[in-house]
Formats: C-alpha cells, sequence, structure tokens
C-alpha cells in the first residue's frame, strides 16, 4: 500500500471522516474524474490536516492531477446493523374523568439499513 497527500485550496468538507486506527471499518472512500470522465476509487482517508488528506492506496492505481474532480463516499459498511425490531406496542391511558380527545399520534420509524 502507498499514501498520497493530497492538499486543496479550500477547507475540506467537514462530513469527511478518517479511518480511526482502531476500527476496520467507518473509513471514506476518496474518488476522483480523471481527466477522460472516468470516476477512479483511489482508497481509503487515513488522515485529515486542515486542507490536506491522506489517501491509502495501490501503488499501481493511478493518481489525480490539479485539475481533477476529488470527492469522498461514505463507507456503506458503517452504521448498519441487523434487524433489532420491527413490532411495536403502544398503551394509551385517559386517567381523566373529562372527556378527552385524541387528536394525533405520530413516529419517527424509519429503516436504518436494508
Amino acid at each position: 500500500m502507498a499514501t498520497v497527500t493530497l492538499t486543496f485550496s479550500s477547507e475540506i468538507n467537514i462530513s469527511l471522516q478518517r479511518k480511526s486506527d482502531a476500527a476496520l471499518t467507518g473509513q471514506d472512500i476518496v474518488y476522483f474524474v480523471n481527466s477522460t470522465g472516468q470516476v477512479v476509487r483511489l482508497g481509503p482517508c487515513i488522515a485529515i490536516n486542515g486542507s490536506t488528506i491522506s489517501v491509502n492506496t495501490d501503488a499501481s492505481n493511478p493518481r489525480p492531477v490539479n485539475g481533477n474532480f476529488v470527492f469522498f463516499g461514505k463507507d456503506t459498511e458503517s452504521g448498519t446493523s441487523g434487524v433489532i425490531g420491527y413490532y411495536s406496542e403502544v398503551e394509551f391511558k385517559n386517567e381523566s374523568t373529562v372527556a378527552s380527545e385524541l387528536f394525533t399520534v405520530s413516529t419517527e420509524f424509519f429503516p436504518s439499513s436494508k
């Protein structure tokens, strides 16, 4: 493996995350668009320092040149888990002696992984 250091003239996007030494997953992958318009996977981001990032890559991988569009993607394996539960039961009780009306009930359910 080789390390490529990329320096930018502006700030690095705050959502770019480097691979932590303790984690086996969770690193962001850096890509670039070469002069022919092809998207090339450079490798995982391993360090961020100001406007400079370091990327682990194979020695044989092509390198971006000045003017190439560089971007990153989040690791699709990070933050996913198996099904934890899909059934919920809710019970509402009215302890009041006067009539009352339930206007609405809502939830913020969303699938976190598929």
